[in-house]
């Protein structure tokens, strides 16, 4: 299975999301984590 980004996101924003997100600064809700854990994988597919 191939995940892509679309081309309007950008990798700094996605890296700052993930970073805020895992630092807890969205009280985040199961839900928030798993976006979290949904945008490290674009990244990291990228790569």
């Amino acid at each position: 299975m191939t995940t892509d980004r679309d081309d309007d996101q950008d990798e700094a924003e996605l890296c700052e999301f993930i970073e805020r997100a895992e630092a807890g600064e969205f009280d985040a809700d199961p839900a928030l984590e798993a976006t979290a854990r949904i945008a490290r994988a674009l990244l990291e597919a990228d790569q």
